[in-house]
């Protein structure tokens, strides 16, 4: 793989769900231009013949060429689909972004050859919940992405979701198998989360490092007095309004033609107010409901198509160990296989 493919193959990985916002991308070199033919001299003119006059024809007009595009133009269209199965926590769910996309300006400098602002719309579906909203993205510089997103959520009563507690105190009580014992107590609801992810990214050779931190506000509508739920995509009792902080820090390596291989970690913390506690007060040897998780992970493309409409096909797993969680420790690890596609329309 080219220098250019794996860069290029980067930034696809950071831009689905899985791995986070896309990487910058380096504009290579122009080729250098062909040598100019030596100049012949020219043949003394042969005496012109006798010409007899012939009606004029009309000629169809030759299709114009169209020009040779060899990279996205400044504005673009994209469209990102990630379909992803999950264990321990079990999920099932498919992810689609549309977005408007727009260069912010020409560079062959590394750092500003990728920088975009972008609006869209973002879905999330799994047999459990909808969620759906708008998304804005904005790349300054290479090493900085910028993501705001809003999304309404539908939850259907479905497959043990949503469950709510009163407090969070208790860290077997989201645990499957209680889940499980309880689904008769899931119900139907809604909710808002607003959420700011911004991400640090570099490559140097071979080697790229991401860390992606997430602010994400929750408001849901929970019944009677309880006041924390159950999230499986964060693993952990969430407030019914509230805040929640997270972090994903990737390192990899593309040196490999076709893959991206390398590990992640990935960290939850909930904060808790005292107003989320019987009491109204947070008691005392509290230590939250926070977890960690590490392991490695792969991608491989499966085809891609460059130009003025890129398209790539790719499958990624990634496999990780609970360094620390509440009710996880010592269980079998987190696992996740997706199938991604993007493409500009």
């Amino acid at each position: 793989m080219t220098r250019r493919g794996r860069v290029g193959a980067l930034a696809a990985v950071l831009a689905v769900g899985l791995l986070g916002p896309a990487a910058a991308q380096e504009t290579p070199p122009e080729a250098p231009a062909a040598p100019e033919a030596a100049e012949t001299p020219e043949a003394p003119e042969a005496p012109a013949a006798p010409v007899t006059p012939q009606p004029p024809v009309a000629q169809p007009d030759a299709p114009a060429k169209a020009p040779m595009a060899d990279k996205p133009g400044p504005v673009r269209w994209t469209f990102s689909h990630l379909d992803v199965i999950r264990l321990n926590p079990l999920g099932l769910e498919t992810q689609n972004k549309l977005l408007y996309r727009r260069r912010l300006q020409e560079s062959e400098s590394i750092l500003f050859a990728d920088t975009y602002g972008a609006a869209g719309a973002s879905l999330k579906l799994n047999p459990a919940f909808l969620k759906v909203g708008p998304v804005f993205e904005f790349q300054p510089i290479a090493v900085l992405h910028l993501k705001v997103a809003y999304e309404f959520m539908q939850f259907f009563g479905t497959f043990d979701y949503v469950q709510s507690y009163a407090e969070p105190t208790d860290p077997e009580g989201y645990a499957d198998d209680n889940r499980a014992d309880n689904a008769d107590a899931a119900y139907v609801t809604n909710g808002h989360h607003v959420y700011i992810e911004p991400t640090l990214q570099a490559k140097a050779g071979a080697v790229a490092i991401r860390s992606k931190f997430a602010l994400e506000w929750w408001r849901m509508d929970l019944e009677g007095e309880d006041t924390v739920w159950y999230d499986a995509t964060l693993d952990t009792y969430v407030p019914g309004e509230g805040f929640v902080v997270t972090n994903d820090t990737d390192l990899l390596y593309l040196g490999i033609e076709g893959f991206i291989i390398g590990a992640r970690m990935s960290w939850v913390n909930p904060i808790y107010r005292d107003e989320h506690f019987v009491g109204d007060a947070i008691p005392d040897g509290f230590d939250g409901m926070s977890h960690l998780r590490a392991g490695p992970l792969a991608l491989y493309t499966l085809s891609e198509e460059k130009g003025a409409v890129p398209i790539m096909h790719r499958v990624l797993a990634n496999v990780s160990w609970y360094v620390n969680h509440p009710n996880r420790e010592g269980a079998m690890p987190y696992i996740l296989v997706g199938y991604a596609y993007n493409r500009d329309i």
